[in-house]
């Protein structure tokens, strides 16, 4: 390999490495410069949590009830007819300088074996998941009460929209 090469190689390296850690900076906000969660009809956010990190895309029907969206680099899927929830995360397709590295592309939208059955229910959908090496999560309704209100999104958003007489939707 030529000395010019080499040293392209190792500039594009280096710029790699630095555009990936620039892309992954954490800058902590200041408790005055958080601002409130901001979300749409679609149920769709941004600023969620004390850092405004956590952001979601739209709630889609998946239908017999359960709605999913996906939330940063994982997906709730939600039964507004028992007003639970799941969360999965995709999986790791390797490490950045920021942890793992997470496809949440390959599991949202859910594919085919993980769309919940007009029968189906959160437990069923959670093993089919573990069975795919994927992370489950439960309690999805718990995790962020501890935000502060304002950096609190609506997790039951979706049944709202979707499903406006389920016991989900009336929260």
């Amino acid at each position: 390999m030529s000395l010019c090469l080499k040293s392209f190689s190792v500039a594009v390296l280096i710029s790699a490495v630095g555009a990936e850690a620039s892309a992954c900076s954490i800058v902590f906000l200041k408790p005055w410069q958080n601002e409130r969660v901001v979300q749409e009809t679609d149920c769709s956010f941004k600023n969620g949590g004390d850092q405004d990190w956590i952001q979601g895309g739209a709630s889609l029907d998946l239908g017999n009830g359960f709605v999913g969206q996906k939330i940063d680099r994982s997906v709730n899927v939600i039964d507004c007819n028992n007003r639970t929830g799941i969360n999965i995360s995709g999986p790791v397709v390797g490490l950045t300088s920021c942890g793992p590295s997470i496809d949440v592309d390959e599991i949202w939208p859910l594919p085919t074996g993980l769309v919940p059955t007009a029968e189906g229910r959160l437990a069923d959908l959670a093993e089919r998941a573990s069975r795919r090496d994927l992370a489950v999560y439960f309690d999805v309704n718990e995790r962020f009460k501890t935000e502060k209100r304002k950096d609190r999104f609506d997790q039951l958003c979706g049944c709202k929209l979707y499903y406006p007489d389920s016991p989900g939707a009336k929260l």
